[in-house]
């Protein structure tokens, strides 16, 4: 897929807010994993665009927020590398599960991982993760630091790999604003996911997506009438005990 000149959008003024901001996505190139997310895409952005204009309203700088989300999005559907950088400062560091959460100064070669992790998975994409009032981002201002807290969904099948994989995660975003537009740029990224999930999706004939529910509660049961000094003897009820 053609990189996309991000900053070449960045610039562009338009009448359009909350659902329109959404990036287009053509539906009928993604299998019916990914349909589900992408139809929460208009109604996600348009919610998100409300919480910006209330952050706004009460003097907050949160201004042109969820158009740089428009266009963070667009860069990881167009599987732009490219993109991606142009939406980042010169100094960026971030910090992921996948390097055991140590601080890491971006180079060169994260965006190359970037573009090998789009070539094994052609259909890989990241969406949010939902438009109840939980999987909204979170935007706060204190001392004077912009920052978004955003619950996403990684929806992705390599080309070797037996099945399509599905990964929750939440970043954490500091924001900038670009001294040359005014545009935001993303300074420092932290990242939250499972890669034990993720890892545990790939097996070839039992998936583990996570531990069954019911499965641990009967045993924690089994273990609390066996020794029943485990159990939490000064616990209130709790209204779904009774369902």
């Amino acid at each position: 897929m053609p990189a996309r000149n991000i900053k070449s959008v960045h610039h562009v003024d338009t009448p359009a807010r909350g659902a329109d901001l959404a990036p287009y996505v053509d539906a009928g190139k993604y299998s019916a994993h990914h349909q589900d997310s992408i139809a929460i895409l208009r109604p996600w952005f348009a919610k998100t665009q409300e919480q910006e204009d209330i952050y706004v309203a009460a003097g907050f700088p949160a201004a042109g927020i969820t158009r740089f989300l428009s266009e963070w999005f667009d860069a990881w559907l167009q599987h732009s590398a490219e993109g991606l950088r142009e939406m980042v400062t010169d100094d960026i560091v971030w910090a992921e599960p996948v390097f055991g959460h140590r601080e890491t100064r971006a180079r060169q070669v994260d965006f190359d991982m970037y573009n090998i992790a789009f070539k094994w998975a052609p259909d890989c994409a990241f969406y949010p993760r939902g438009v109840e009032a939980q999987h909204l981002c979170y935007f706060d201002f204190t001392d004077g630091v912009v920052r978004i807290t955003l619950p996403w969904l990684m929806v992705a099948r390599g080309r070797v790999t037996p099945r399509t994989v599905k990964v929750f995660g939440v970043d954490r975003y500091v924001l900038v604003r670009d001294a040359a537009d005014e545009n935001w740029l993303v300074q420092r990224i932290d990242s939250e996911f499972d890669l034990s999930i993720m890892a545990g999706q790939l097996i070839p004939f039992f998936p583990i997506r996570g531990l069954n529910e019911s499965l641990v509660y009967a045993a924690v049961k089994v273990a609390t009438r066996i020794a029943p000094s485990l159990r939490s003897n000064h616990i209130r009820p709790l209204v779904w005990d009774n369902q």
